[in-house]
Formats: C-alpha cells, sequence, structure tokens
C-alpha cells in the first residue's frame, strides 16, 4: 500500500474515532489507536492524547514510549529520535 493511501485509511479511522470520543468515551484500545494515529498524522498534536491515555492507564508502556519520542523537551526522546524513531515505530505500531 503506497503512503497517501495508507495515510488516507489513517484519517479516514481517526475521524471515526474522534467521532466517536464526542458520543463517548473510548476504550483502552481505541484511545490507544487514536493517539497513535494522531502520532503518525500530526505528531505532537498526540501528546495531550496520549497523556490523557497514561492517566487512565499509567502502565501503557507504548504510549509511555510515544511521549517521550514527541516530547521536545524531554532528552531521550530527542536521542530515542535521532537513534532509531522509525524502528520504535515499527516496533510499536
Amino acid at each position: 500500500m503506497n503512503l497517501h493511501r495508507r495515510s488516507q485509511r489513517q484519517q479516514i479511522q481517526l475521524d471515526a474515532l474522534n467521532q466517536k470520543s464526542k458520543q463517548q468515551v473510548l476504550s483502552i484500545n481505541e484511545q490507544w489507536q487514536q493517539a497513535k494515529i494522531t502520532s503518525l498524522l500530526y505528531k505532537n498534536a498526540a501528546i495531550p492524547l496520549l497523556e490523557a491515555l497514561l492517566e487512565r492507564e499509567p502502565s501503557h508502556i507504548a504510549g509511555e514510549w510515544v511521549v517521550k519520542i514527541l516530547s521536545d523537551n524531554d532528552k531521550l526522546g530527542r536521542a530515542i529520535r535521532k537513534v532509531s524513531s522509525t524502528a520504535i515505530y515499527r516496533y510499536h505500531f
């Protein structure tokens, strides 16, 4: 699947999750999917979603890592982005 088509599919999924979140509380998995897709499409816009996820599920390790990767103020996040952000995204997504 080409990158454009994948991005379109992700945007459709994100729109559906955003709409659903206006009507009801998302499950942890849905909240993770919403944050994950947002991070892939809009980078730092996902940080508030990830923080909300971690408030509900503090042991969500993938959520913690993505917050660290996206956070400009976090030294570990900057180091990970420099070295292997692509590998980490592929592993968790």
